[in-house]
């Protein structure tokens, strides 16, 4: 019983995992996009806007204004 509640444990964060990276890549393809002006791309400096969105655990299916 135990082995297969860590496995089912190690499962579901692995998969976790793979959800917020590929969140991650997306936020930074957003932010690479050429649609961005040079002064929005220097302030994300001191935004750090992938920083903040996992913070707020958004994910893949939900759109930011």
């Amino acid at each position: 019983m135990r082995f297969l509640i860590t496995t089912m444990l190690v499962i579901f964060s692995v998969t976790s995992y793979a959800q917020e990276s590929s969140v991650a890549s997306k936020i930074e393809a957003a932010m690479a996009a050429d649609i961005r002006t040079e002064e929005e791309v220097a302030r994300d400096k001191n935004r750090k806007p992938v920083e903040t969105l996992e913070f707020l655990r958004l994910k893949g299916d939900m759109r930011v204004l």
